[in-house]
This record gives C-alpha cells, sequence and structure tokens, in this order.
C-alpha cells in the first residue's frame, strides 16, 4: 500500500511539475522583433505570441503597448492563456476582441483610438475572466456569446455554416473595469434560440446593465447570476421584448450593490436568493409573447442576515423569509439628540414623588402637598368673604 501511495505521489508531482513548466510567459509590444522570451526581446505580434503558448497555455505580456488595427481574434488555444501589463490600443474602425479559447485579462488598460466607438469583448462561449485591474473603454459591451452581424431570420442556417452550436454555456466573471452591458448570451439582430445556460459571477466592477439573456434579438435558456460584489445599475434576469429565457433564472445575491432588480422575461421558473449586498428595488415583467410562458413564477428567499426591504419584496409572487422593517428618519432629529434625551429622562423623572408608595400605602410626601393645597384654597374663600362684608 505504501508503495503504491509512492508511485502515486511522484506521478501527482511530475504532472504539476509538468504543468509548471509548460506555463509559459511570452512578450510582446508594438515593433517587437525578438523571440518573445523575456521583456527585453519582444515580439512585434500579438496573434504570433497566443499561438506560441496554444497549447500548454500561458500569460501574454505587453511592454509598454501594443496596436491593433481593425478586429482582434485570437488564434485557437486549447490551454488557457492570460494578457495583462501595459496597454493594448484599438487603432481601427471596428474595435471587438474575439476570444478563441479560454482567456483571463489582468492588470491592463485597453484604450480606443476612437473613445466614442467603446470596444465589444466577444467571449464566443468560451470562459472569460476580467481580473483585478483591468481598464476598459467607455461603453464596452461583454459577451458571453457571440456578435450576430447580418444574420436576421436566417440566424440558424448562417450559425451552422460558422460551426456555432445553439447548446454551449457561457462563463464570465467580472473583478474589475467599467462596463455599459455585460450580457451572458449574445448581441446582434437574430432569431437565434440558445438551448445552454448563462452563468455570471461579478465580484467586483461597475455594471450600467447585466442580462442573464441576451443583449438583443436572440432568446436564452437558462441563467446562473451571482453576485459577490460590484456596483450594478440595472440587473436583467433576461431582457426586452423577444430577449427572454425559456428556461429558468436564478439570482444568487451575496454581496455588491443593485440599483434596480428587474426580474424579467423569464418564461420557466425564476429564483432570488438574497443573504447580502444591497438591492434599491424589484419588479416582476413579462414583455415576451404569452405563448412562451411555461410558469413565469418568481419567488425571492431572504436568508438569514440579509436585509430586504418591502419596496423589494413586493416585486415577487412568492416570499421566503423575513421582510425588514424600513427605518423612518425624521428631519431634525438625530441620534445625539436621541441619545441625550434617554439620558435625561430618569432625572426628569426622581423629580416627580409617586403617589403610591413600594408598600401599597399613601406617600406623605403627596399627603403634605394636598393638605397644603387645601389651606390654600381655604385662606382664598376666607379673603374674599371678608371683602364682600
Amino acid at each position: 500500500m505504501k508503495k503504491l501511495l509512492t508511485i502515486l505521489l511522484a506521478a501527482v508531482l511530475c504532472v504539476m511539475m509538468a504543468v509548471a513548466v509548460n506555463a509559459a510567459d511570452v512578450y510582446v509590444t508594438d515593433g517587437g522583433e525578438g523571440d518573445g522570451t523575456t521583456a527585453e526581446t519582444p515580439m512585434g505580434s500579438l496573434e504570433d505570441a497566443i499561438a506560441s503558448i496554444a497549447d500548454e497555455g500561458g500569460t501574454v505580456h505587453i511592454v509598454n503597448t501594443y496596436s491593433h488595427d481593425g478586429e482582434f481574434s485570437e488564434p485557437e488555444h486549447a490551454a488557457p492563456i492570460t494578457v495583462t501589463g501595459g496597454e493594448f490600443i484599438f487603432a481601427g474602425a471596428k474595435n471587438r476582441w474575439y476570444l478563441n479559447g479560454e482567456t483571463t485579462f489582468e492588470n491592463i488598460t485597453i484604450t480606443a483610438a476612437d473613445p466614442s466607438k467603446g470596444a465589444v469583448i466577444v467571449a464566443q462561449f468560451n470562459p472569460i475572466v476580467m481580473g483585478e485591474g483591468v481598464t476598459v473603454p467607455e461603453k464596452t459591451y461583454l459577451l458571453g456569446g457571440h456578435q450576430l452581424d447580418g444574420m436576421g431570420t436566417d440566424t440558424a442556417a448562417l450559425m451552422a455554416d460558422k460551426g456555432w452550436p445553439l447548446d454551449k454555456d457561457s462563463y464570465i466573471t467580472v473583478k474589475s473595469g467599467v462596463y455599459h452591458v455585460v450580457s451572458g448570451y449574445s448581441r446582434g439582430a437574430s432569431t437565434a434560440i440558445y438551448t445552454g445556460t448563462s452563468h455570471l459571477n461579478i465580484e467586483g466592477g461597475t455594471i450600467n446593465m447585466l442580462l442573464g439573456g441576451s443583449c438583443n434579438g436572440s432568446a436564452g435558456h437558462n441563467a446562473e447570476i451571482n453576485i459577490y460584489g460590484g456596483e450594478i445599475t440595472t440587473l436583467m434576469t433576461a431582457g426586452d421584448s423577444t430577449r427572454r429565457l425559456n428556461g429558468d433564472c436564478t439570482v444568487n445575491i451575496y454581496g455588491g450593490s443593485i440599483a434596480t432588480l428587474d426580474i424579467c422575461n423569464i418564461m420557466g421558473v425564476g429564483t432570488v436568493n438574497i443573504s447580502g449586498g444591497n438591492v434599491g428595488q424589484a419588479a416582476k415583467r413579462v414583455t415576451a409573447d404569452a405563448q412562451y410562458m411555461v410558469d413565469g413564477t418568481v419567488t425571492l428567499n431572504i436568508l438569514e442576515g440579509a436585509t430586504v426591504l418591502p419596496g423589494v419584496s413586493m416585486g415577487f409572487d412568492v416570499v421566503n423569509g423575513e421582510v425588514s422593517s424600513p427605518v423612518i428618519n425624521i428631519p431634525g432629529i438625530t441620534d445625539e439628540t436621541e441619545e441625550v434625551a434617554e439620558t435625561t429622562a430618569p432625572a426628569a423623572e426622581t423629580t416627580e414623588a409617586p403617589a403610591v408608595t413600594e408598600e401599597g400605602g399613601v406617600n406623605p410626601v403627596v399627603i403634605v402637598v394636598v393638605v397644603v393645597a387645601i389651606i390654600a384654597v381655604v385662606a382664598v374663600v376666607v379673603v374674599v368673604a371678608k371683602k364682600k362684608k
């Protein structure tokens, strides 16, 4: 038995060493003419840099800047890669980056020569991570699926020609960056109906609109959305009009901030679990055709320790857990004045003599006060009577 364990341990160590050796670093920069093995000898082509580590995976380091004119499409890579460092500049008319394998961006600035055009990062159903230290252009779209250009009503046939299946899952993780839209599925006018699941994990960053479904056009199936942090203006479980989810949607809120939770266009069952974070308001709506409706109910589960106000819980068909009572702040009354009132109250109470003693008898002080009052009344009556005489 010990011999077998020793052999297994040795095998595991060999695999770990192989992974460590194969996880290569390659360097690239504008005008580079080297072999890419060091920052002092960088390559001049990002495509070549990625291709050089396509099989074993690794990290591409941008030294200073790298400019690309037109859409950038990664070479296919079987192993995960990381793109980091320096600045990647979209220098052309279309600022689009297409993934062709699992990709992580971290500690990198992505800019556009024409800032008004923004950028579109298209995962094409490859796992994508926007890691720490990422800066992207204003109005950036981050898509888990495809950019569907000019497909219209022939979407299925055109996607088949491209070899794009409709049953794949998407995986998006956001840790930093500011995005106009993050969508679990695709963008562009189409009639595509996906049958997979979009997985969205938000750990940080700022997102104007987070969509469990497509950005426009196509319909998704299921969505699983996990919010750990970050700031989200609007979280839409699916989307407007035909941008629906034909299946189910689960939203788990552990942290972060969501101004508006739009529980929209879920044809199956929607579930929202809140254990932390902050949700400003929530509402349920269905704008897709009723013929697609299967269940359409949405349930809110308020877990222990979570604070959910009535304005949020009212947007659900079923609510499990305790809804918090709103705190009413009266202008002009602060916590400090309340504390003063509490501390002065006991002193005020000590100036008042109780009418009844703890033993049940009448307090002598009260008797004295009453007698004095009676004498005063009698004196007044006598004075008045003398004046009349």
